[in-house]
């Protein structure tokens, strides 16, 4: 009986051990396999900005930027003109300098220095008008290009050096007839809308000419027309817009006869 109950209490324990028994490991990690890890929660777009970013410029920061493009525009638009006032000014006294030298040649060759039979000549430039009797004069006389703008001639220009007579200063060309209706500018000769050729100064203007008109006793005759006691006056309005001759618009010309 004892030895019944001893075998009874093993199959007792053993059916529990059974019962307890762990499933196997590659149950366990077939298991694991099947399930998905977690997907991270990434925060809100707006909240992963940087805090420092804008959504656009705000009204006092586009007039800043105009502010400072306008004032750069005004500083390099003053300079250019700067510059070009400059180049101006030099070929205007480097060309006044040699009509005076080739005038004076003529008056050796031709015994007087020359005249220009009227002062009523005007062209148009840029919207104002100026006297050109003097600009033609000096070009025929710088050319040898017709004779009708002194006087006593009766020629006029062709556009041809030599036509007429001497050329005193070669490097005065008048503008080919393709060029002017290209209008195409020669650097120191221009022509009027009547066709006659006539020297201009580094601005683009006709130059001014005047010779003193004197008897016998030496008295001049054309006071008026004269701002110095030279023989004869070659200048330029220099930057004027207009032929101005009041004091304070003289200061602006650029004079053959200097401070006399």
């Amino acid at each position: 009986q004892a030895q019944s109950t001893l075998e009874a209490s093993v199959a007792t324990a053993n059916t529990a051990k059974a019962g307890s028994k762990r499933p196997p490991y590659r149950h366990m990690k077939r298991t694991i396999e099947t399930t998905p890890p977690p997907t991270p929660q990434l925060p809100p777009m707006k909240n992963r900005l940087p805090h420092h970013v804008t959504k656009g410029f705000t009204l006092i920061e586009i007039l800043t930027v105009i502010t400072i493009i306008a004032m750069l525009a005004a500083l390099g638009f003053g300079g250019f003109k700067a510059v070009n006032d400059k180049a101006a000014r030099r070929g205007t006294t480097t060309r006044l300098s040699a009509l005076k030298l080739k005038i004076e040649e003529f008056k050796i060759d031709n015994g007087e220095y020359p005249k220009a039979p009227s002062t009523e000549d005007k062209t148009e430039v840029k919207g104002a008008s100026w006297p050109a009797g003097g600009a033609r004069l000096l070009y025929q006389v710088m050319t040898g290009d017709g004779d009708n703008a002194i006087e006593g001639g009766g020629t006029s220009s062709t556009g041809v050096l030599g036509s007429s007579g001497k050329v005193y200063w070669d490097e005065v060309v008048p503008p080919t007839a393709k060029e002017i209706q290209n209008k195409k500018p020669k650097p120191m000769v221009a022509v009027t809308d009547s066709g006659s050729y006539y020297m201009i100064d580094g601005y683009r203007k006709p130059f001014q000419y005047v010779k003193a008109i004197k008897d016998r006793n030496r008295r001049t005759s054309n006071v008026d027309e004269l701002h110095s006691t030279a023989d004869f006056e070659i200048w330029s309005f220099g930057t004027l817009d207009a032929p101005l001759t009041d004091p304070q618009s003289q200061k602006e010309w650029i004079t053959s006869w200097g401070n006399e």
